[in-house]
Order: structure tokens, then C-alpha cells, then sequence
């Protein structure tokens, strides 16, 4: 069954991504769930309403592996799984007012001071969940922390775009997770905040969607081997271009790590030589966004010159 996995693991960045993240014709309503851990949360919500679109973000490829298998094995064709960071998912992969309905069930709450960057409360993540719903569209979150459910309250409601609707303790909830009923039985509490957009808040989109595979750019000679081992880029975007590999047939592969306001991408970029130059390309195993970072890292390979042996520089 885990060749099937590509019918239910989506990366948007992928040419085909608009037509996958939706596989019926028709939604009812539009779901999606951060940090699905299991995923027997979402899936019992897509089996429950099949009428419905169901998407689940995660950053566990364990995760991710795991919840796809059970979506085959169920034969469940209203729930995608893209694996990445859901702030930058929600804000660069889907437009503004998508979702009818989020949830994040016990994201970690990170409670030394010196990780409090980590918490969804922080950073990013209260404004690109708040973009991607709906006007009235509703953002539930689940915690057994107080201090953490109180600070996400802060943090979401700050964004002008949400309001408190409801912050409930111990709450009878028809679907719960494995942890939520664990740690009750344990009697520790449980916290629940809903939250509802009021205001016609839009996040807008920085990275210009995924690169087409076929073609980034041509060069008269590749640089691969030139700039390996480079870096570059400003601010909070940087890129470093790794290790090159060359193929029997002088196809190159050239490894690009980039980094935009902390979201981390890894791909490599194929060179192949033509009659006329060579072509630039994505790599088919890769799939990356248009970042600044990834834009920067782009250019700088237009703009090497290669040293020939005669002290020419072709570029």
C-alpha cells in the first residue's frame, strides 16, 4: 500500500497541487487540522461527513506515513496530507478565506522561556491561520496547558481578525485524540478555545507558488562544482548550495538548502548538458516554493562565470 501514498501526500508546491487538495468536485465545507499527530482525529471527522474536505498539516513524516496508510486503508477520498511548517503551508498554499473550520489538538506548548519562540502562540501562526479562514470561519484549539491557552488567546485575538468565542475547561467533545483521553483519565485538565474570524483579514503570499520542473533556466556551462559549498541571500533569507554530484552522462545534481524567516527547504537542482548549453531544472524527486531564498539561490547560479582553462570566463 505505501506506493499508493502519493494519492494522499501532497506537496503544493507541485504543479498538480490545485487539483489535489480538493479530490471531490464538490465541498460542503473545508477542513483542515495542524499537527494531526495520528490523524485518527481528522479521519474520524472526514468519515463522519464525506461530503466535506479535509486537509491535515504535519512536520512528522512518521506522522504523515501513518495517516496516509490508514486514509487508503479506510478508503477515505475526501482527506489530502501535505507535510511542512502550517504557518507557511496555510499562508503560501491555499488562498485567503479557504477553510470553513481549523483545529490544532495539543500542540506543544514549550514551556521553558528560552523555547517560547516555538509555540504556535509566537511567530507567524496566529495571522496565516486567521488569513486562511473564512469570514465566521472558526479556529478550535485544545491544550492542557492554562498558561499556554491563555497566551494563545492573546496572540490570535491580537491579530484583529479573531475573537474569543468560546475558552471552555474539560469539554465533552464527540471526537477527542488519544492523549485527550489518556491524560483526562489521569484527571489533569483540558482546555479548549474557539476562536471565530470578524474581520476580512488577508495574509498576502510571498512566494509565487512551486517552481515548474521542466525548465528554472539555461546556462552556457554549469557551475555546479563552482559554486558548491557557497552561501548567500539577505536578512531572513539565506541559501546554501551543498555538495554536487556528476552522473555518467554529465548530468550534475546539485543539493540547495534555503531558509525564509525560518522556514527550511532541501531540494536539488539537475544540470543537463544540451547542444547548446545546459538546461537548469528541478530535480523530479524534488518539490520546492518559490521563496525569496530560493529566487536568490537561482540567480546567483545565473550569474557565475566558469574560469576555462585558457583564463576565459564563459557565462
Amino acid at each position: 500500500m505505501s506506493w499508493a501514498l502519493h494519492r494522499v501526500v501532497c506537496h503544493p508546491a507541485d504543479s498538480a497541487w490545485p487539483g489535489f487538495w480538493a479530490p471531490k468536485a464538490a465541498c460542503e465545507r473545508k477542513v483542515v487540522e495542524i499537527g494531526f499527530g495520528n490523524g485518527d482525529f481528522l479521519l474520524a471527522l472526514a468519515q463522519d461527513d464525506p461530503k466535506a474536505c479535509f486537509v491535515g498539516i504535519e512536520l512528522s513524516i512518521t506522522s504523515v506515513t501513518k495517516a496516509a496508510r490508514k486514509v487508503l486503508q479506510r478508503g477515505l477520498d475526501n482527506v489530502v496530507l501535505v507535510m511542512g511548517d502550517a504557518a507557511f503551508m496555510l499562508k503560501e498554499a491555499f488562498s485567503p478565506g479557504t477553510f470553513d473550520e481549523a483545529y490544532t489538538n495539543f500542540p506543544c506548548p514549550w514551556p521553558k522561556k528560552r523555547h517560547a519562540k516555538y509555540r504556535l502562540s509566537h511567530g507567524n501562526f496566529p495571522a496565516a491561520v486567521s488569513s486562511a479562514l473564512k469570514m465566521q470561519g472558526v479556529l478550535e484549539m485544545t491544550t492542557d496547558s492554562e498558561p499556554f491557552a491563555e497566551e494563545f488567546a492573546q496572540a490570535v485575538s491580537a491579530t484583529g481578525a479573531m475573537t474569543v468565542d468560546l475558552f471552555e475547561k474539560n469539554p465533552r467533545r464527540a471526537v477527542r485524540t488519544k492523549y485527550e483521553g489518556k491524560w483526562l483519565a489521569q484527571g489533569r485538565d483540558i482546555y479548549r478555545l474557539r476562536f471565530v474570524k470578524v474581520d476580512d483579514f488577508v495574509l498576502p503570499s510571498e512566494s509565487e507558488g512551486g517552481f515548474r520542473m521542466h525548465r528554472i533556466l539555461s546556462v552556457k556551462t554549469s557551475p555546479a562544482k563552482a559554486i558548491s559549498g557557497t552561501s548567500g541571500g539577505e536578512g531572513a533569507h539565506r541559501y546554501f548550495l551543498g555538495e554536487a554530484f556528476i552522473g555518467d552522462d554529465g548530468t550534475e545534481l546539485l543539493q540547495v538548502i534555503t531558509v525564509d524567516d525560518g522556514f527550511e527547504q532541501r531540494f536539488y537542482l539537475r544540470f543537463v548538458p544540451k547542444p547548446d548549453g545546459v538546461l537548469v531544472k528541478l530535480d523530479e524527486c524534488s518539490q520546492a516554493f518559490r521563496t525569496p531564498a530560493a529566487k536568490a539561490a537561482l540567480a546567483a547560479i545565473a550569474e557565475v562565470k566558469i574560469q576555462c582553462a585558457d583564463g576565459r570566463f564563459i557565462p
